[in-house]
């Protein structure tokens, strides 16, 4: 992609020191919003995100101006924020503008008196800059995510292909929500020749039938939480939802002729999102029939994580950012911080045949399974289990989130008593995982029962398969170590491979 190096170049001029935590002002057509990430890191947390709905790209389409009550809304979104990033000391900060203000005849006044209530220069990004920084978002938390990319603001959408992680071709088309509803007067149904045209002047999406759509954007989450709420799924996490095409393509048929009253009563949608719904849902419809992808994997990365993405050197960016996030969080909460690493190693002569998927969760739960030795030995299990469901993890698919949660929650010994928050994970995970899990929660259970979570044991304590038994090797200077409640940890691990076990001295 040739363009792709000028447009990193350009996005990362607006700051040049990264210590601390990183301001992104994110001025869209129907949104403004500031998000204040602790660092610009793999992977990112937010430390606090406000977004204000001023829709300043309403009419647009039909004045060619920015809407002047929503001007008015920014103004004040604007001032306030301000205050908040000097009130918590962030001088990293970087301001964008979108489509409407890239559009608007007077956007180059609103973005110089913008820039002012900012505090920083506001950049105009064009819509090629927005779509690659929106899939940059993406990949930031899907590294490997291969398909077609979709932001949908208020005032366009941006199309992005994704080929094994890299970019590819883009486009930015004038079908934002706000954009639609100008120009369709209330009358959803005659804009359907409109989209399909619009879309059609992409002939490279024909190239992607059969793969995954990332959909990206407040619209489109909200129809996921929309389906999650139609099928009562039990983990209410946006980041890497998936919809099948044929259910997604039925609700958004649905919400396109679905009223305002109607859509009120409907469980999961922002009541400040009621009216730009339809048109999102319109264009997702033919999104799905045009271009025949196969689902929709829902991306709450987008634009601000993709600016902060931009950030990072390649070395960084080429860190999962799981096993990053799974390391800064052993040692921040482990007893012992190199404990992770360590065990990590131990417990992979325990599972010789996994794939390298499978390796790299059981590496992930291995750093995270010392971290909740704080909470009361009652509820560690459970505890443990429910951070890990609803901790903000990238990099991971809703099954593999299910895994690592059911891994540490049987390191922690958990049982039958928590199955009712345990048991609805089960299905997500898919059997044949929850068993690995359940496996793998035991091996950990027993490393930590061996080593105390002291550094340097484990490695003189190699466990094995042999011959089908699990073999504990000890050297004779620790072989005090194999007490009752190592062997009972060990009995337990043998009981769920299905297998003896046994203890020797090492030679």
């Amino acid at each position: 992609m040739g363009h792709e190096q000028s447009i990193r170049l350009r996005a990362t001029r607006a700051i040049s020191v990264l210590d601390g935590p990183v301001g992104i002002i994110d001025i869209g057509s129907n949104s403004i919003r500031l998000v204040i990430f602790e660092a610009a890191r793999r992977n990112p947390i937010a430390i606090f995100n406000e977004k204000v709905l001023c829709g300043i790209g309403r009419r647009i389409s039909s004045t060619g101006a920015l809407d002047p009550e929503g001007v008015e809304r920014a103004r004040e979104a604007m001032a306030r924020f301000r205050v908040i990033i000097a009130g918590r000391g962030v001088s990293n900060v970087i301001a964008v503008a979108t489509a409407a203000v890239r559009d608007a005849k007077n956007g180059a006044a609103f973005v110089e008196e913008a820039s002012k209530l900012c505090g920083v220069p506001v950049r105009v990004l064009s819509g090629e800059e927005e779509a690659v920084l929106s899939a940059e978002g993406v990949l930031s938390g899907i590294p490997k995510a291969d398909g077609l990319v979709g932001d949908l603001g208020g005032g366009s959408l941006e199309l992005i292909e994704l080929i094994g992680g890299k970019l590819g071709r883009a486009a930015t088309l004038p079908l934002g929500p706000l954009r639609l509803m100008d120009q369709g007067d209330g009358k959803i149904g005659a804009l359907r020749e409109l989209v399909d045209a619009q879309l059609a002047g992409v002939p490279w999406l024909s190239n992607l039938a059969g793969k995954p759509f990332y959909a990206v954007g407040g619209v489109w989450r909200n129809l996921a939480r929309l389906h999650m709420g139609q099928w009562n799924y039990p983990l209410h996490i946006l980041q890497s939802y998936e919809i099948d095409a044929e259910q997604a393509l039925r609700l958004s048929k649905v919400v396109v002729g679905l009223g305002r009253k109607s859509l009120q009563a409907m469980m999961g949608i922002s009541r400040k999102r009621l009216d730009t719904i339809p048109y999102g849902g319109l264009v997702l419809e033919r999104l799905i029939t045009l271009a025949k992808i196969d689902r929709v994997i829902v991306s709450a990365h987008g634009l601000r994580e993709g600016l902060l993405y931009n950030l990072l050197s390649p070395e960084e960016k080429a860190r999962d950012p799981l096993i990053e996030a799974a390391r800064e969080l052993c040692h921040s909460y482990s007893r012992n911080p190199s404990i992770g690493d360590e065990i990590v190693g131990w417990v992979r002569g325990l599972l010789p045949d996994e794939t390298e998927s499978q390796a790299r969760m059981t590496a992930a739960a291995a750093l995270l399974s010392d971290t909740q030795w704080r909470t009361h030995p009652d509820y560690r299990a459970e505890h443990a289990f429910l951070e890990i469901k609803r901790s903000q993890l990238a990099g991971l698919t809703h099954a593999e989130r299910a895994f690592l949660a059911l891994c540490v929650f049987y390191r922690y010994g958990g049982g039958e008593e928590a199955g009712t928050s345990v048991a609805p994970l089960h299905p997500i995970a898919g059997d044949e995982a929850a068993e690995r899990a359940y496996i793998t929660g035991c091996a950990l259970r027993l490393g930590h029962t061996l080593c105390a979570s002291a550094s340097g044991v484990l490695s003189r304590c190699p466990v094995t398969r042999q011959d089908g038994a699990i073999v504990l090797t000890l050297p004779r200077d620790l072989m005090a170590l194999a007490g009752e409640s190592v062997r009972k940890r060990l009995a337990e691990l043998a009981d769920a491979v299905g297998t003896t076990w046994r203890i020797e001295a090492a030679s």
